[in-house]
């Protein structure tokens, strides 16, 4: 998932369907790494979409976050 991003920050995509879980996971990476552009999804299908442009934007893609279990499509799933 390695694109040149036109020298915008890498981001790291988080899927987790807990409200709570997925806004101290944001937080934390946010804070541990300031220099990444955190991107927060709900759920698999959402989250598929997301990436799919962030692809189609040529942005790099340093690390995808997934809860396992969630409603639509599941962690395992989005990682295919």
């Amino acid at each position: 998932m390695r694109a040149s991003g036109g020298g915008l920050p890498p981001v790291i995509v988080v899927a987790e369907d807990d409200d709570a879980t997925r806004a101290l996971l944001v937080a934390v990476l946010r804070r541990t790494f300031a220099d990444h552009d955190v991107r927060a999804f709900a759920d698999g299908v959402p989250a598929d979409e997301g990436i799919s442009q962030l692809i189609g934007q040529n942005r790099e893609i340093v690390l995808v976050l997934s809860d396992l279990v969630m409603p639509e499509m599941d962690g395992l799933e989005l990682l295919e």
